[in-house]
């Protein structure tokens, strides 16, 4: 397998799980220029690095093959996430028409308790 091939994995991977090389090293307890040269091809890990990534999820199948698919479970999440932004985007629409409900509703009480006034008014004036 060509190291480029395995570093470029290496660091989506490491994007979409940590977010950031500096996070990704302190979970496996690395420091960060060792990760960094593992990205740029510099050095190849060893066996440990592969269990550590393992252990935490990365399959090692995609990652050590020229497969050139996104890994496994990114899709599904990527998925999940526009699902959820679909829902927040329903739930704000069903949220802000509550609120006009609401506002609907506060003013049918208070047209309520003026024509209930008035119509004291008129009673007792008659």
């Amino acid at each position: 397998m060509d190291i480029g091939v395995f570093a470029k994995k290496l660091r989506i991977w490491i994007d979409f799980k940590y977010g950031s090389i500096q996070s990704f090293a302190n979970e496996v307890g690395l420091k960060y220029a060792t990760v960094h040269h593992y990205l740029s091809g510099r050095s190849e890990p060893g066996l440990e690095f592969l269990f550590k990534i393992k252990e935490r999820g990365c399959d090692l199948d995609w990652l050590l093959t020229d497969d050139d698919r996104p890994p496994p479970n990114t899709t599904d999440k990527a998925q999940q996430l526009k699902d959820l932004e679909e829902e927040n985007k329903r739930l704000r629409g069903s949220i802000g028409t509550i609120g006009l409900l609401a506002e609907i509703i506060e003013k049918g009480k208070h047209q309520l308790i003026e024509d209930a006034v008035d119509r004291a008014i008129k009673k007792a004036l008659k």
